[in-house]
């Protein structure tokens, strides 16, 4: 990923059209603007800039509650050099939040992905580490 901003991403991530029902479409945003008071709005506003007035009005993490956007667990391994495993074990930890889901077809089944905080993407990855070892010997209890 390009961004250099939990807010830009959250801009780039609602800008994007996956083909997909997981993220929220114009339509919606629109919606969304008009009940926040942002007039200014219309069909053939971009989307981006839609999404722009709505954060500077409701909030990023707000919006990017809204839309349920968020990064894949994939994104968080490369960027962090760390298993799926390790990102489940964050997330049950507290340490990451997850956001919503993302569907995609595998082997003919439809299958559901965590996705997480954009905010989380953008820990150190030295945060990420000390939590990872400092949790390391904590076996999950239930």
């Amino acid at each position: 990923m390009n961004c250099t901003t939990p807010e830009e991403m959250i801009i780039m991530l609602i800008g994007q059209n996956r083909g997909t029902k997981n993220f929220i479409d114009k339509s919606r945003l629109i919606e969304l603007a008009l009940e926040n008071g942002i007039e200014d709005v219309s069909d053939k506003s971009y989307k981006n800039d839609i999404a722009i007035a709505l954060a500077e009005k409701i909030g990023y993490a707000e919006l990017a509650k809204l839309a349920s956007v968020g990064v894949s667990s994939l994104e968080l391994q490369k960027k962090f050099g760390i298993t799926n495993a390790e990102v489940k074990k964050m997330a049950d930890g507290g340490f990451i939040t997850v956001v919503g889901t993302e569907s995609f077809r595998m082997y003919g089944k439809t299958c559901r992905a965590n996705l997480y905080s954009p905010y989380d993407y953008f820990k150190s990855e030295e945060e990420v580490i000390n939590w990872l070892v400092e949790h390391s010997k904590k076996r999950k209890e239930k």
